[in-house]
C-alpha cells in the first residue's frame, strides 16, 4: 500500500517539477521581451527628444504598455500556479 502512497508522491513532486520548469521558462520569456520594450522605449524616447519625429511619442507609450502586458503575462501565470 505504501508503494501506491509513494508512486502517487513521485507524480505529484513530478508535477510541480513540471510546473517550476514552465513558470522558469515563462519567466525568462518576460525578461527578455521586457530589455527589448526597455530597448525599444529608449530609442523612441532618442528620437522624439534629438530627432523631433512625433511618432517617438507614440513608440515610447507603445512599449511601455506592451513592458506592462508581459508583467501581466507573466503573473497570470503565477496566480494559476497557486490556483492548481
Amino acid at each position: 500500500m505504501s508503494g501506491a502512497v509513494n508512486t502517487t508522491a513521485d507524480d505529484m513532486a513530478a508535477d510541480e517539477m513540471a510546473a517550476l520548469a514552465a513558470l522558469k521558462k515563462r519567466f525568462v520569456v518576460m525578461v527578455a521581451a521586457d530589455m527589448a520594450c526597455v530597448i525599444a522605449a529608449a530609442v523612441s524616447m532618442v528620437l522624439y527628444f534629438s530627432v523631433h519625429l512625433g511618432w517617438g511619442l507614440v513608440g515610447f507609450v507603445l512599449s511601455l504598455l506592451a513592458g506592462f502586458a508581459v508583467q501581466v503575462w507573466f503573473v497570470s501565470a503565477l496566480r494559476g500556479a497557486k490556483r492548481a
